[in-house]
């Protein structure tokens, strides 16, 4: 048997699929409004975070390249230290060398050449 359907029924059916249609668009229109307002929240938020991280390495950069200065061997000449070598490395035990050994002291402005005459533990 083939179902008897009516312009009735047909218009019933039509009306139905319709407003279901609507409803769908109207979710789907919400939906993307609060996607597109996520976006653009998390946007603002980015844009914001961008120039603290920026700041944060440079202030990171700034650290390390002080900690570099502080521990670079020169950087004590310019308080009035000197160091010295032997044989082209740093003397740092004067049980490291014999008297009459040839030394060179590295200063802030210049070097000097002498002997050891003298030593003490």
């Amino acid at each position: 048997k083939i179902p008897f359907i009516t312009n009735q029924t047909i218009k019933a059916k039509s009306d139905q699929l319709s407003t279901k249609q609507r409803r769908i668009a109207i979710t789907a229109n919400a939906l993307i409004n609060k996607l597109n307002s996520r976006i653009n929240n998390n946007s603002v938020k980015i844009k914001s975070l961008i120039p603290q991280k920026v700041n944060s390495e440079k202030n990171k950069h700034n650290y390390w390249e002080q900690t570099v200065n502080y521990l670079n061997p020169y950087t004590i000449l310019q308080k009035g230290y000197s160091i010295t070598y032997y044989n082209g490395k740093v003397l740092k035990d004067s049980e490291c060398i014999e008297i009459g050994a040839r030394v060179e002291t590295k200063l802030k402005n210049g070097r000097i050449i002498g002997n050891i005459v003298q030593k003490e533990p």
